[in-house]
Order: structure tokens, then C-alpha cells, then sequence
């Protein structure tokens, strides 16, 4: 039976892209599989033309909440594999019923609480009234400052201004208000080519931060969450692999 808050079923959709992380993707998944048992979830992974044997590992994968997986025969970056499954998920919602939230998880966190979306759904139903929340996550970035600190029921909320984009989740409508990640950035180079230091962009685009200070404004959407003055709300039940153990994607 699905979990239910206030008679209505929570049902998320996850996105996941990869690129070149086998140990990496293999520790998320797991616990992804794991420590997802509560609320029903489908998931949707492309692959962004690995050479480290992430493909064999992925056609090797036999779970049933994978509803759909891409083997990308070229490298594409992040923003079009992101975007690419975004429209897959809503062909899902066309023909076999809508899940109303969607999460982006990166291939670098880990889930270290087996309650994880049923805490952050809740937590979010619960003050979305009297906090204007956009984006809820379950991994910290302590880069971003925090800007006010709660409890909910004996866990520690904090509400941000803007935040990384290691796990970010939302109602679908509000990534809708958002829209798609565009190809290029202002200053021309492509989106979601994590080189140079620079990451991806994903969370300047949605959030509107500033990561490691590396960023131009103009890159963020005209209607990200900072310019919609929505908070960004961080339960901490993750790790964040890449911060920990060196992630390629945030070589200086």
C-alpha cells in the first residue's frame, strides 16, 4: 500500500544521471534500493557514455522501480540527460498516472536514513503553510549558509536561500514554473559539463546559488528559487560522496 499523507498517496519520480563514477554510482544505488521501502518511487537513469564499465553495471541491474535507462553512445553533459529524462518522466505521467514529485539525485549520495522521502515529504507538507519552501533536499551543502534553523519533530530543518544540487526534490508544478535547463550559458560554453572546476550549473539554474563562488547570476533561470524568494529546505539524511572521497566532478 502506497504511503499516504492526509489520504493522498506520495509518489516521487527520480532522476539520475552518471558519468564515469562506477564505485560511486554502485554505493548510491545501493542504498538507493535499500533505503527506499516506504513510499513508492519509479526510477529514471542515462548513462552519459561512461568508459569505466558503468554501462555493464547498469544492464546488470535487475530492480523493479527501474521504469527506464539510457546508454548514451555519446557524451552529452548532464543538462541533456537531465532534460532527456525529464520528458521521459512525463510520458510516464501520460500513460500510466502521475507521481507529484520529482527528485534529482546525483550518482555521488549516499542515503544513510531508510526514511528519507516520507521524512522530507512530510517535513515539507507540514511547513510549506508557514515557510515559502521551493526545493526540499536530504543532503546538506554546507558551502551554502544557512538562513534559519527549526525543528520538526526532533529533526534538525534548515531553510536556505539556495543549495547544491546533490538530492533536490519538489512538487512537479514547481520545476515546471522553473522550466528545462538551457543548452548553453551565458558566457557560451555548454550546460552541464561539470570541467574546469565549474560544475554543472544544474543548481545555479534552479536554485539560483552561487557554488564554490565560480558562477555568473546571469545563469540562473529568470524564475529560480531565490528570485521567487522560495527557501530551500535541508534535512540532513544523506552523504555526500563526492564531497568526502574526491569526487571528479569537484576537482579544483
Amino acid at each position: 500500500m502506497p504511503f499516504l499523507w492526509e489520504g493522498v498517496p506520495v509518489l516521487i519520480d527520480i532522476i539520475l544521471t552518471t558519468y564515469n563514477r562506477k564505485g560511486f554510482l554502485k554505493k548510491t544505488l545501493d542504498s538507493l534500493f535499500e533505503k527506499t521501502t516506504v513510499i513508492p518511487y519509479r526510477l529514471f537513469i542515462i548513462d552519459d557514455c561512461s568508459t569505466d564499465g558503468t554501462p555493464e553495471y547498469l544492464m546488470g541491474l535487475k530492480d523493479e522501480h527501474i521504469v527506464h535507462m539510457t546508454l548514451s553512445k555519446r557524451r552529452n553533459g548532464i543538462r541533456y540527460g537531465f532534460d532527456m529524462l525529464w520528458a521521459e518522466v512525463e510520458a510516464y505521467n501520460s500513460f500510466y498516472g502521475e507521481f507529484p514529485y520529482l527528485c534529482y539525485h546525483q550518482d555521488d549520495v549516499e542515503i544513510l536514513d531508510p526514511l528519507w522521502a516520507q521524512i522530507l515529504t512530510e517535513a515539507y507538507q507540514d511547513l510549506k503553510g508557514t515557510h515559502n519552501i521551493g526545493f526540499f533536499s536530504g543532503c546538506d551543502s554546507p558551502e551554502h549558509p544557512v538562513r534559519e534553523k527549526i525543528k520538526w519533530k526532533g529533526y534538525p530543518v534548515m531553510l536556505k536561500s539556495s543549495q547544491a544540487f546533490q538530492n533536490a526534490i519538489a512538487e512537479k508544478s514547481f520545476w515546471k514554473s522553473i522550466g528545462p535547463v538551457p543548452r548553453f550559458n551565458p558566457d557560451g560554453q555548454k550546460t552541464g559539463f561539470p570541467d574546469n572546476g565549474k560544475g554543472s550549473n544544474m543548481d545555479v539554474w534552479f536554485t539560483g546559488c552561487f557554488s564554490q563562488s565560480r558562477f555568473n547570476k546571469g545563469s540562473a533561470s529568470p524564475n529560480c528559487s531565490l528570485l521567487q524568494k522560495k527557501d530551500v529546505m535541508v534535512i540532513p539524511l544523506m552523504r555526500h560522496l563526492g564531497q568526502s572521497e574526491n569526487s571528479t566532478w569537484r576537482k579544483l
